[in-house]
C-alpha cells in the first residue's frame, strides 16, 4: 500500500488499521432512490471496462477517475457502499481495504453523482472510524496538509486540519489555511491523528 511520507521533521505514528464490517440492510427508514444503483453501477461499469482494457495513467486522468488504479495490482482493488452521512443513501468508494482512490455521492435528489475525492501519489485518502475521510496531500518537503472530513450535503467538509508549513505543525481547526491556525508540536499533531483510527474496508471485487 502506497503511502504519502510525511516531511523529516516529524515521524508519525503508525495505527494499525481495524476491520470495518459492512451492513448489509440498508438503512430502513431510507426512502428508495431508483436511480442509485444505475449511477454507481455505471460507474462501476467504466472501471471494470478500464481494467479489462488495461487503461493507462492518462487515460484515467482524461475520465476524472483516479490514475491509481492504474498502477495498483487489479486483484487489490474493489467496490463498497455505505451512508458515510446518515442521510439514508449509500456513498460509492472504489480503491483497496485501507485506501481509498474514488469517492461518489449523489445529490439531494439522488438523480445526479457527485465525485467527493480522486486520490494520486500525493494527495491520499482513507477511511476512518466514525466515517470520517483523511486526506493526507502535500506539495513538497516544506508543505503537507493532514486533514479529516465528514460528508455533508453532497461535499467533503473539514473538521480537523493540520497543516505542515516550512518547519512547523499548525492545528488550524476546520480551516483550510495557517491564517488563524495554533502552532503545535509534533507530539500534539500525533496525538490529534490518533483520535482518529484508519479502518479496514471490507471490498468486492471489480473483477
Amino acid at each position: 500500500m502506497r503511502r504519502l511520507r510525511p516531511p523529516q521533521s516529524r515521524k508519525l505514528r503508525r495505527f494499525p488499521l481495524r476491520k470495518r464490517r459492512s451492513n448489509p440492510r440498508r438503512n430502513p427508514a431510507a426512502e428508495p432512490v431508483q436511480n442509485e444503483d444505475a449511477l454507481y453501477d455505471a460507474v462501476l461499469d467504466k472501471y471494470r471496462k478500464a481494467l479489462t482494457e488495461e487503461w493507462d495513467v492518462e487515460d484515467y486522468e482524461w475520465e476524472g477517475m483516479s490514475y491509481l488504479t492504474a498502477i495498483t495490482p487489479a486483484d487489490q482493488i474493489g467496490f463498497c457502499r455505505m451512508d458515510l452521512d446518515g442521510d439514508g443513501r449509500e456513498e460509492l468508494i472504489v480503491g483497496t481495504e485501507g485506501e481509498i482512490f474514488d469517492l461518489y455521492t449523489l445529490n439531494e435528489t439522488g438523480d445526479t453523482l457527485i465525485s467527493l475525492c480522486s486520490a494520486s501519489e500525493r494527495d491520499t485518502y482513507t477511511y476512518c472510524e466514525g466515517n470520517f475521510i483523511r486526506n493526507v496531500g502535500s506539495s513538497g518537503a516544506d508543505n503537507s496538509v493532514d486533514i479529516y472530513y465528514a460528508v455533508k450535503n453532497g461535499k467533503l467538509e473539514p473538521v480537523r486540519s493540520l497543516i505542515f508549513d516550512t518547519d512547523s505543525w499548525y492545528d488550524c481547526g476546520t480551516e483550510l489555511d495557517t491564517a488563524n491556525g495554533t502552532k503545535i508540536t509534533e507530539e500534539q499533531a500525533n496525538a490529534i491523528d490518533a483520535e482518529y483510527s484508519p479502518m479496514v474496508l471490507e471490498l468486492a471485487p471489480l473483477q
